[in-house]
């Protein structure tokens, strides 16, 4: 426990900025529900694409498993790569406001199937349907967070390839799971990746991060 506490005072700051991209993304998302609650919705879907994308309800244990893995997996470039670690929270709140704003402008909305509860996974994907409305859908959130955290280890060397596979993978099936347990269209996969990307870019040409990662040293 003395050493939890000890790492929390190293690296307070740090910690302070996860909690503070959780309660950005969590208002951006709910707030633009209630703003685009009663606008029109747009379908997204590809005609022979979507619709041939089946239900496969194991991946509900990806979708949900992954929000601790979007904060704490941010640990690892916190603690190879600091300035990394700032790169990724910097594009976390950008990439979020940019989102919103999709969420407005360009309001989605999915027909999700009548999933049975006939077993726990049905129910866990039920359980996500009864407490989040089938819109907010381009891009997507899921898709774009979980390539954040990937982006924030991809070309660190330092960081061992048994940390850097892992979260790839982690990034792909958290992309996956959103079109399989019909979550997300197809189009808001790529959405969500390519938002990331040019964000990153942008912030790694700007250095936007390091002025951020100078008030940790202050």
């Amino acid at each position: 426990m003395k050493t939890v506490w000890q790492y929390i005072k190293n690296n307070y700051f740090a910690i302070l900025m996860i909690v503070l991209i959780f309660i950005v993304q969590a208002f951006v998302y709910w707030f633009t529900k209630v703003i685009n609650g009663p606008m029109l919705k747009f379908d997204l879907s590809i005609p022979g694409i979507d619709e041939n994308i089946p239900f496969i309800n194991w991946f509900i244990i990806v979708y949900i498993g992954c929000y601790p893995w979007w904060y704490l997996g941010l640990l690892a470039s916190l603690k190879y790569n600091r300035p990394n670690f700032y790169k990724a929270i910097v594009v976390s709140l950008i990439s979020y406001v940019i989102a919103g704003l999709f969420f407005v402008f360009l309001p989605t909305e999915i027909e999700r199937p009548v999933i049975e509860n006939t077993n726990i996974l049905n129910w866990l994907t039920n359980f996500i349907y009864s407490t989040d409305i089938p819109t907010n859908l381009f891009p997507s959130m899921h898709c774009f967070i979980s390539w954040n955290v990937y982006v924030s280890v991809r070309r660190d060397k330092a960081i061992p390839l048994y940390i850097r596979i892992p979260y790839l993978i982690m990034a792909i099936l958290v992309c996956m799971s959103t079109v399989f347990i019909k979550q997300h269209y197809f189009v808001d996969i790529f959405a969500g990746i390519i938002l990331c990307e040019i964000v990153n870019f942008i912030v790694s040409k700007t250095k936007l991060h390091l002025r951020l990662m100078k008030k940790e040293v202050k």
